[in-house]
């Protein structure tokens, strides 16, 4: 052989070593994969508990990626939420999980600099979860070749995961689809023990329906299915961020237990049971369909048990503190029904103080807690801090007749619960400006010791300029005048004609001349005419059809405070 011919096969010779360890390596890196998913299925088959499993998930993952960090989130299909494991449960929040979501439906890996989201799917194409994994050198595609569908681990994770998915179920109540006693006592000991132990505000609703015993009674236990599927799936839906969830404790009663603080749970109830009242269920009375309505009375309790929570005696802990809930849920029932109770009235009162700054900050959030805190302290000041209140909201009733009917719904609250005297509305509460929170403060003629505050709060100062240098929005507001004052309380379902001045002046001769009892607000461009919507629905529909006036107003009734009150009385 000549020269050339040598280096030629010695070249060969030389490829063929390198082919054979490239083919070596590859061979060793299969052989350390099978290795791995080996141990990962005989670790499957001896874990104990779903939390070792979700690790032994985890675990695989970054021995088959390399990285640096994979956390494994399954998704609770009843829930419709996703959760990850620690001490305890750990659920991701509507905002966290809408990433995780997309990814769950889309069935494709998402991935984004040293970040890599992977959906696992069955054999039979059905998402089972999701892993985030964290790689500081990045992905590549090699890395996700044993997370595909049908290979060794994704049927080795279905086949885990095939148990919690059927503990799902068994957790689950078939009717309404909340979760059972089973899953309460699950959700307590996976879940609840580790807010607790962290100092987390943990809240419970117990909520019942009002007079459901008639309903199978009167339309048959099948209208009494719909209703509980409908209402439940109300408790469902506001229920839906992180840990918060829905239980059927038997019958016709349900609980919501919210991870929030006290005063935010009330909110939730409140919201809660104003919606379930709003709702109307499709039901059949004898062989016609129709449309009813129903109520709930509801429970609230702040969970602050006196001992330490742990898994194991968290269902004995929280049965000695869920009497408080059950003892606010009789009394709802006992005074009205379709109403709130907190086991404990500084609570309500809070929220009662938190809602009515609300609406007097006029906007300015940051301003809450400051006005929140001077309403509180007027609640604590018996029938005189009461009506200091009441006469606040009223006032800015007045100047905003757009809130009127939350703020008589507010009001209704306030004398409901604290038997606030119906007298009538001191004028001080009228004569001062909404910018002023002064109108919280009271009377300058009562003794010394029944003020509420000892000075006004502090007001919002801005940079003294010339008027004629001041916007429009800036220039001083003048107080606005009224016309019947004193006979506004008296009119009954109270609809507001808003518009300006001019308008609101040819609206009230108008009323005049028709005999329409009625009461006017001048108040610029913020001017108010009200009248009894229902009787004098005539006039209102004149309003609108006359063509002067119809692009100049906005009709909005009010809830008739004593129509409710009547309608409550009827349902007790």
């Amino acid at each position: 052989m000549n020269e050339q011919e040598i280096n030629e096969l010695i070249q060969r010779v030389k490829a063929l070593e390198e082919k054979n360890s490239t083919l070596e390596s590859k061979f060793s890196d299969l052989e350390k994969t099978v290795d791995t998913i080996n141990k990962f299925v005989a670790a499957i088959t001896e874990s104990q508990s779903f939390e070792s499993t979700m690790s032994e998930i985890e675990s695989v993952t970054k021995q088959l990626t390399n990285c640096d960090n994979a956390t494994f989130y399954c998704y609770d299909s009843t829930a419709d939420k996703f959760f990850s494991h620690g001490d305890y449960r750990q659920w991701q929040n509507v905002q966290s999980a809408e990433e995780l979501k997309r990814v769950f439906s889309e069935q494709e890996i998402h991935g984004k600099e040293n970040e890599a989201v992977i959906p696992l799917v069955n054999s039979k194409g059905k998402s089972m979860g999701v892993i985030v994994a964290e790689k500081s050198e990045g992905f590549s595609e090699q890395d996700f070749e044993g997370f595909k569908q049908g290979s060794q681990m994704m049927n080795t994770v279905e086949l885990a995961l095939k148990k919690e998915f059927e503990h799902q179920g068994r957790v689950t109540d078939e009717l309404t689809q909340l979760k059972n006693r089973q899953g309460l006592n699950e959700y307590l000991s996976t879940t609840v023990c580790g807010n607790v132990a962290e100092g987390k505000d943990v809240c419970m609703l117990m909520c019942d329906i009002d007079h459901f015993k008639n309903i199978n009674d009167t339309y048959g236990h099948d209208a009494g299915d719909a209703i509980l599927k409908g209402v439940a799936k109300a408790l469902d839906e506001f229920t839906r961020d992180g840990a918060d969830c829905a239980f059927r404790m038997g019958g016709e009663e349900m609980l919501c237990i919210v991870n929030c603080s006290p005063e935010k749970a009330v909110d939730v109830a409140e919201r809660l049971r104003s919606h379930i009242e709003s709702m109307s269920h499709s039901i059949m009375d004898k062989g016609q369909a129709r449309d009813i309505t129903v109520t709930v009375s509801i429970g609230m309790a702040q969970l602050k048990p006196q001992e330490i929570m742990t898994p194991e005696n968290a269902r004995s802990v929280f049965d000695t503190e869920f009497i408080k809930a059950d003892k606010a849920l009789y009394q709802a029932k006992e005074t009205g029904r379709n109403k709130v109770v907190c086991s404990d009235p500084e609570i309500y009162k809070a929220y009662i103080a938190i809602k009515s700054a609300e609406i007097l900050c006029d906007g300015r959030t940051q301003n809450i807690p400051k006005i929140a805190e001077k309403a509180k302290k007027c609640l604590e000041n018996g029938e005189t801090g009461l009506d200091t209140v009441i006469s606040a909201l009223q006032a800015y009733s007045e100047k905003h007749f757009d809130l009127s009917p939350d703020i008589d719904e507010l009001v209704d609250k306030i004398e409901s619960t604290y038997a606030a005297p119906a007298e009538p509305v001191p004028t001080f509460a009228y004569d001062t400006a909404p910018e002023d929170y002064s109108y919280l403060d009271p009377p300058p003629d009562l003794p010394p010791q029944t003020h509420a505050f000892e000075t006004a709060p502090e007001e919002f100062p801005e940079p003294d300029r010339p008027a004629e240098h001041k916007t429009e929005a800036e220039q001083p507001r003048k107080a606005p005048t009224y016309f019947n004052r004193e006979g506004y309380k008296n009119i009954d379902n109270k609809t507001y004609i808003g518009t300006d001045s001019r308008t609101a002046y040819a609206i009230s001769r108008e009323a005049q001349r028709q005999g329409v009892e009625h009461s006017v607000k001048y108040d610029g461009k913020n001017s108010a005419v009200t009248v009894d919507g229902k009787k004098d629905k005539g006039f209102i529909d004149t309003i609108r059809r006359m063509s002067e006036w119809a692009d100049k107003v906005q009709i909005k009734a009010a809830k008739s405070r004593e129509q409710e009150q009547n309608r409550k009385k009827g349902a007790r």
